[in-house]
């Protein structure tokens, strides 16, 4: 059974990957191109979390926490982990 794989236009260059990557595995491939964490990423204009999927070819942004979108899911998430501890 061949493979089954998306197309992922990353800033104008094009990256196959297998059907159901997850959006971290992709985050942290990018990491080091980035001045600050992705938290997020806008997957065709739409903001996308990272444990979701790539299940269609896309064009892919990356939102880091210096961009505002970014910034609030930080602080949101950094306020639910110090009410669990």
């Amino acid at each position: 059974m061949e493979r089954q794989t998306v197309t992922a236009t990353i800033y104008g260059e094009e990256k196959t990957y297998d059907y159901g990557t997850c959006l971290a595995d992709i985050a942290e491939e990018y990491k080091d191109t980035q001045r600050y964490p992705i938290v997020l990423m806008m997957v065709d204009g739409k903001l996308r979390e990272l444990h979701k999927t790539l299940k269609k070819d896309a064009k892919i942004t990356f939102v880091t926490t210096a961009d505002g979108p970014g910034h609030n899911t930080y602080q949101r998430s950094a306020c639910l982990k110090r009410r669990r501890g």
